[in-house]
This record gives structure tokens, sequence and C-alpha cells, in this order.
């Protein structure tokens, strides 16, 4: 899910104004999820066909709540996280940069009065390209950037309004990174979302024209010159208009792709992975017969858009498939959200879908990132209450 979504997301579970979350930007504490120590919740597991997910890391510290909103890896022994630390009462809040260094995961040494620039932050999009190559972006458009062994401060520059709301980010080298996010306009009632993108050369920021309505979800950058992303994602419960396009990067503009899959009424897009121009999924819903939407996924074999769908069980649930990822084998891991009720694993593996995986452990608004070269797949979660930050693992822990 772009981060914005998952955001909103928790928004909508824990506020009745989630629309007003959109057309302004909501303060760190709109959001409650997880930070700290190096303790313990026994380590429950979720058992599936394919191993088990588990609890790998807890973040906590007394008396604050710990969110953590975005998770990247990129290697076995190398995976950040991003998020925020606040009080319970709300105030207070700071963002929260986490790193695993094949041994542990630990809260990155940010220089206290470089960390004080981002009170009342919090880390929405997280990425890296090496570990000594990492970017974390707040929701308004600054960063934190790691280079060699210094942190930096940072900011994005102004697009056409004051409601820039940073969604992701896609970080390549450290002369080609990519942030994506979009444009609130209107007031709450008329809401209109425009998509941007923004690239750094090494030196400079730069605006990159996309076209489109509503937010943006990037997917995957084989190289400088070939990257996809899908505009238009909204969450099915919002009722924004919805435009979505799957849209193409040659090294010199974004077009939107020849052929655009064709959705039933009223569906929504969330997600998308493309693990190449041949091999492209969409996550997102379907309206189903008990007032809800049920999980919707489609697939591009390089010819012909196929309607995939997640045998789902209908409900007057919102649901929504999102935080596609490859599972190493084949195969794709993805995350069924539910406004409101809990998640659930989706794992597409030899032609079908396994039985979805539900998260009995209370653990919530799970994203995922795969590990490179390997079959693990590292999420972040949220504790019952959004009180603690988690880190789970399914398959081996990589190192």
């Amino acid at each position: 899910m772009t981060n914005s979504l998952r955001r909103t997301a928790l928004v909508l579970s824990v506020s009745p104004i989630a629309l007003a979350a959109l057309a302004l930007p909501l303060p760190a504490t709109a959001v409650q999820q997880a930070h700290g120590a190096r303790n313990a919740l026994a380590a429950r597991q979720i058992r599936t066909g394919a191993g088990a997910w588990r609890l790998a890391r807890v973040f906590s510290v007394p008396g604050r709540s710990v969110v953590l909103t975005d998770i990247d890896a990129v290697g076995p022994a190398d995976a950040w996280v991003g998020g925020e630390i606040e009080r319970n009462d709300g105030t207070a809040a700071r963002a929260l940069v986490g790193h695993w260094n094949g041994r542990a995961w630990s809260r990155a040494a940010v220089p206290p009065v470089l960390a004080a620039r981002f009170r009342g932050q919090v880390f929405d999009a997280i990425g890296a390209s090496s570990s000594h190559n990492v970017w974390a972006f707040t929701l308004d458009g600054t960063y934190l950037r790691l280079t060699g062994h210094r942190w930096r401060f940072g900011r994005l520059p102004r697009m056409k309004t004051r409601h820039d709301i940073v969604e992701s980010a896609e970080v390549l080298s450290p002369r080609n990174v990519w942030v994506f996010g979009a444009h609130y306009i209107g007031s709450i009632y008329r809401l209109k979302l425009v998509p941007f993108a923004v690239r750094f050369d090494g030196r400079s920021w730069r605006a990159v024209k996309i076209r489109g309505v509503g937010g943006i979800s990037p997917a995957s950058a084989f190289s400088p010159g070939n990257m996809w992303a899908l505009t238009g994602a909204v969450l099915p419960a919002l009722g924004l208009r919805n435009e979505p396009k799957v849209v193409h990067w040659n090294g010199r503009t974004w077009r939107p792709m020849a052929v655009q899959p064709r959705l039933p009424r009223h569906a929504t897009l969330t997600g998308m992975l493309a693990e190449s121009g041949r091999d492209i999924w969409l996550g997102g819903s379907v309206p189903n017969d008990k007032t809800g939407t049920s999980e919707l996924a489609l697939h591009w074999n390089g010819t012909s858009w196929t309607t995939v769908s997640p045998p789902a069980r209908p409900s007057d649930a919102d649901e929504f498939l999102t935080s596609l990822v490859p599972d190493g084998s084949g195969g794709v891991w993805a995350v069924g959200e539910a406004i409101p009720g809990p998640a659930r694993f989706w794992h597409y593996t030899d032609g079908a879908w396994a039985p979805p995986v539900s998260v009995k452990s209370g653990w919530l608004y799970p994203a995922l990132t795969a590990v490179p070269g390997s079959t693990s797949i590292w999420a972040v979660a949220a504790s019952p209450g959004l009180v603690r930050g988690l880190i789970l693992i399914h398959g081996a822990l990589p190192r």
C-alpha cells in the first residue's frame, strides 16, 4: 500500500473525521503505532502451509506509543523501518528510524540536534539502496538522509499547493531517488487528488510530470529507465474520484500503459507489484453482495489482463488487497486489509491462492517488503491498541 493509504486506514479506524485527514495533513498524533526496546512479546506464530509468520522484534517505549509506517529491505543484512514515537496523550511525537544489520534490529543513531528537527513528525516513507544511502521522508516532505556515515536534513521542493502529501519513495542510487505523492485540492466535500513525482539526480530535486487522478503507488524499478507505477490509488471507503491507470517510466517520460485493466463498476486499486513488463500484479477492492467490498487482484502476462482475485468470503467490511511483494519463488504475498476489521495475509503460489492467514494475534495494519535474493519477507505491524511497533518475519531470518 502506498504509505498515505496505509496512514488513512489507521485514521479511519480511530477517527470520525477521516476525510478531513486527507484534506489537511494530520499531525503525527493522528496515528499511533510502535517503537522501542529489545524485548519480548513471546514469539507468537501464525502457521501457514509455507511456514509461519512470527514476531522478530518489538519496538516499545514505556509511556509512549510507537508507529512503524514503512519498511524496505536492501539485502539479507540490511533493512530499514520508519515511523514515530509519541506520548500516550498524543503529544511530543518524534520520528523514528530502525535498522536490521543481519544480527539484530536497533534504533538508528541519529544525532539529537538533527532528530529535534523532526519533532512532531513521522517518517511515513523510507527507502535505501545500501546501508550508506538511506532516505526517510515525512508526510509533508522534510527528510532525513544517510550519506556514508552522516545523517543530513533536507526538504523537498514545494509543489503546486500547500497540501502536498508524500506517499512513497524509490531509492535506486545516491544519484537517482524518486518521491511520489499527491496534491490534495478542494474541500473535504469536493476533494481532488492529483499525483506528483520528484526526482533527485545527486545534486538537486526536479519535478517530473505525471498525469492522473488520485494517489500514486510505485511498484518496481528495474533500471533508471524502466519503472512502473499506478495512479488513482484510493481506499474503497472514501468514495473519492477514481480513475486508476498503470503508467511506465521509459527514462524520459511517464506514459500510460497501452493496455489498461478493465475494472468492475466501483472497483478501486490500492497496490501494485511489477516483476517485469510481462508480469504485473494489481491489488484493490470490488463491491460484494454483503454491502462491503472484497479483495480484488488482476495480473498482466504481457498480452492481457486477467482477474485472479483471492477466494474471499464476502462481508460488510471494506476489504482490499495491498502491499504485494514477490515470495522469491515465483509467487506473491499480499495483505488483505479491512475497514473495520483485522487484516489477513494472502499467498499466491503454484497458480492459486492459498487459504488466507488470519492475523489472530491482534497484529494490525501490516505492510510487507521482500528480502532480495531470498524467500524471506519482512513486515511491520501494530500491536492491539496501537501501542507497540512490531516487526514480523516469514521464512528464514535473513543474515
